[in-house]
């Protein structure tokens, strides 16, 4: 049974709220919230958790209050990540969640949910000038490909 878009959100918040109580208690995850994280979101939760693991996600803020995530995925790469409107800058992003419908999320953007709920994000602080830098590089690195 597929889940319905409009009650998405809401499973996706009650199970990160889970993530939360469950790693405040007890610093891992059971079996069966392990289980329900891979009914919901599919095959990218696992290699979301070896992000996870790996401290891959740091949470780049400015005196401006504007922020990115930076996720440093399995090849190496960074994909920059907007949790606030669910983009990451990762191919799978572009193609298994938004055109194909395949997932819910790419790994990346799960792995900074999982963060968020865990306590776990790396933190950087960097000049208001700094953060609009991170910001261009990205969008030349995309006008380079085009």
């Amino acid at each position: 049974m597929a889940l319905s878009l409009g009650i998405l959100p809401v499973v996706m918040a009650e199970l990160l709220n889970k993530v939360q109580q469950v790693h405040q208690q007890s610093s891992q995850l059971t079996d069966e919230l392990l289980l329900m994280l891979k009914f919901v979101f599919g095959p990218p939760i696992l290699q979301a958790l070896e992000l996870v693991d790996q401290r891959s996600v740091t949470l780049v803020d400015s005196p401006s209050g504007r922020s990115l995530y930076q996720v440093v995925g399995s090849s190496g790469r960074v994909y920059r990540c907007f949790s606030s409107c669910l983009y990451c800058s990762c191919a799978a992003f572009m193609y298994s969640v938004l055109r194909r419908n395949d997932h819910i999320l790419c790994k990346h953007l799960l792995a900074v949910y999982l963060c968020q709920a865990m306590g776990t994000l790396r933190q950087l602080r960097v000049s208001n000038h700094q953060l609009t830098d991170l910001l261009q590089a990205r969008d030349e690195e995309l006008e380079s490909t085009e």
